[in-house]
């Protein structure tokens, strides 16, 4: 079955949610830039929430490994996810630091981008196919032979989750504002948005 991860947890809302609803990793972003970030102070009381079935990961976009590991520490989350690498450096950095496993991202767009992300000694890879806006459809076929279990994001919906699990059979999927109306968590959508997933899962 395809794993789900519901990311950009903010609200004592969110978390009662996803308790209800039992995806199997909840995403806390700890990019100071992002809409959805989230101190760790606050991220904590969250995490202390959350049912301990689904795994609490730490989101970080160009941070480096002290911002990391201290965000990791105060935060007791239990896996960590870096993008905006060029290399594997920060991966080996903060597995040492945090003994926590590393997730690392590659925004796929040509095969070299998969070569890269099947080559990565990160614990597992991410790989993001969303286009951002641009209206263009992902070319499923760069990921035919995938070598490797993946996370899969890009812009997922409901609506569009299904037919990109039918396509590339990933180990997981990613979703963030695809399950908000107006920018909150809508358990509505959160609640199709796992149905889509298993009736992909059947196909």
């Amino acid at each position: 079955m395809t794993k789900v991860k519901f990311c950009g947890m903010r609200y004592p809302a969110d978390i009662e949610k996803v308790n209800l609803l039992r995806p199997d990793y909840a995403g806390f972003v700890f990019h100071p830039g992002d809409p959805r970030y989230v101190s760790p102070e606050d991220a904590r009381k969250l995490v202390d929430m959350l049912d301990p079935s689904i795994v609490p990961i730490g989101v970080f976009y160009r941070a480096d490994e002290p911002y990391i590991a201290d965000c990791v520490e105060r935060s007791g989350v239990r896996m960590v996810q870096v993008s905006g690498c060029t290399d594997d450096t920060l991966v080996t950095q903060v597995r040492t630091l945090t003994e926590y496993p590393v997730m690392r991202v590659f925004r796929i767009s040509i095969q070299e981008d998969v070569s890269d992300a099947e080559s990565s000694i990160a614990d597992t890879v991410m790989l993001d196919v969303g286009h951002r806006g641009t209206g263009e459809y992902f070319d499923w076929s760069l990921l035919k032979n995938f070598g490797r279990s993946f996370f899969l994001t890009g812009e997922f919906t409901p609506e569009n989750v299904g037919s990109a699990i039918v396509s590339v059979r990933p180990y997981a999927v990613n979703v963030n504002s695809g399950v908000e109306t107006d920018g909150k968590k809508d358990a509505d959508r959160m609640r199709r948005f796992l149905d889509a997933v298993r009736s992909a899962d059947n196909q």
